[in-house]
């Protein structure tokens, strides 16, 4: 799942993240700064919706493949533990 890299508020750089937005059939992670990241969903007929996804706002199609998020926050995936673990194994053997 993709994310912003803008605070949907603001457009400052994204910190913090939660809820979502919707750009077509697809759904984007919102990006707040830390100033804005207490804001409440906007959408009431959608649980943790912002409303729809704008070009401004931008978008981190990779955020998805290193994170996820759950109550307990942010966490790295499998596979991005697995490229940490190689690359530190290959920087020691140099």
């Amino acid at each position: 799942m993709a994310s912003t890299t803008k605070c949907i508020i603001c457009g400052a750089n994204a910190t913090h993240y939660g809820g979502h937005l919707h750009h077509g059939y697809q759904k984007i992670i919102a990006g707040f700064c830390e100033q804005h990241f207490s804001t409440k969903p906007t959408i009431d007929s959608c649980k943790g919706c912002y409303g729809e996804w704008k070009e401004e706002m931008g978008v981190d199609a990779n955020f998805g493949r290193l994170s996820y998020i759950d109550l307990d926050g942010i966490h790295p995936t499998k596979e991005a533990l697995e490229a940490a673990n190689d690359t530190f194994k290959k920087l020691a053997n140099e």
